[in-house]
């Protein structure tokens, strides 16, 4: 006898799964052109002043933008560490563009090390170690840090951290026209202003003697000599120059 053969006729789709398939192919498309439409045409940052766009690509990207900005900022963002910043943080302005905020370490200056240069942070430790010297901030003279990792305070007394500190970050605010600002070796300040050599002293009215110093620069151009402020405190019209 043959075989008897079973015929089996396939069951048509009903109309609810029909419109099932549909819906999951429809937000499968959908979520696709959402991601694929992320894609990254421009990197901003903001609140960086010590280091360049270009350099903070090449830190955090490689120096190759993201191909989707999207998958950056949930999955490719990460913690890198960045020179003379705490952290970041990511955003999307657009699809298109990302926007970066840079919180930036509060330095106030740096130490030459015998290879390398100890960046010093508002408390007088050691917030960044690198081989560039940069040179917006201000350089400290006269100090002998040894070898010290991120995280040291500066080995010198207390109140000598506090002078260093003080000086060093009123120096920067106020944009002295200096190369250096020098401290010997009982930690008293002093700089050279073009050729005029400035006599700080200890850490009493730095502010008050920073901002006349800057104000007084424009009118040192052609002049050499020493001027003595270890005393200032402000109230004084007149400063004299020894020649």
């Amino acid at each position: 006898m043959g075989r008897l053969r079973k015929k089996m006729s396939k069951k048509p789709l009903g109309k609810g799964a029909v419109i099932a398939l549909i819906a999951a192919a429809g937000t499968m498309l959908a979520a696709m052109v959402f991601v694929l439409g992320y894609n990254t045409k421009e990197v901003r940052y903001h609140g960086n002043t010590r280091l360049t766009a270009t350099e903070l690509s090449n830190e955090i990207f490689d120096g190759k933008l993201p191909d989707n900005s999207l998958i950056f900022k949930y999955f490719g963002s990460g913690d890198r560490s960045l020179p003379f910043a705490s952290e970041y943080e990511v955003s999307l302005a657009t699809p298109e563009i990302i926007d970066i905020y840079v919180k930036e370490k509060p330095l106030v200056g740096y130490v030459k090390g015998e290879d390398c240069v100890y960046y010093i942070d508002d408390t007088g430790c050691v917030a960044d170690i690198s081989d560039i010297a940069h040179g917006d901030m201000t350089c400290i003279n006269g100090i002998d840090p040894g070898q010290l990792e991120v995280g040291d305070p500066l080995p010198v007394p207390d109140e000598a951290i506090e002078s260093i500190v003080s000086y060093a970050d009123t120096f920067t605010r106020c944009k002295i026209e200096a190369v250096s600002i020098d401290f010997d070796e009982n930690y008293l300040a002093s700089m050279m202003v073009k050729n005029v050599k400035i006599y700080c002293g200890g850490n009493k009215n730095v502010s008050e003697k920073m901002e006349r110093i800057k104000n007084i620069t424009p009118g040192l151009d052609d002049i050499s000599g020493e001027i003595h402020m270890e005393n200032f405190d402000g109230s004084s019209k007149n400063l004299y120059i020894q020649t």
